[in-house]
């Protein structure tokens, strides 16, 4: 075998410890850099986000669905001025609140 084959050998041979050391953290055996948190509802919060699409009109379904699960947070987005006012039934669930529409 020659020098150059030896050579491109040891190049991908390292090149690929590289990456291997790089991406290891996001295998499913690597040790874990944060806990779970079951268990333990003040340690976790709910998140529901909403493509509502401006031309979608069915806000009574999306009520619906954010009373169901009550999310710690709550975003719509692609929303208008028709939907900010559908989604003020909201407002005495979320105390807290930026409204932005497109």
């Amino acid at each position: 075998m020659s020098w150059f084959y030896i050579g491109v050998i040891i190049l991908v041979s390292v090149t690929l410890l590289i990456q291997i050391v790089y991406i290891f953290p996001y295998f499913i055996f690597a040790s874990k850099e944060v806990t779970d948190g079951k268990g333990d509802p003040v340690a976790s919060f709910s998140f529901l986000v909403s493509n509502v699409l401006i031309s979608n009109r069915k806000s009574d379904k999306l009520l619906q669905l954010v009373k169901a699960y009550q999310p710690d947070i709550f975003l719509a987005v692609e929303t208008d001025d028709w939907w900010a006012k559908q989604l003020e039934h909201l407002d005495d669930l979320y105390e807290y609140t930026v409204k932005k529409t497109a």
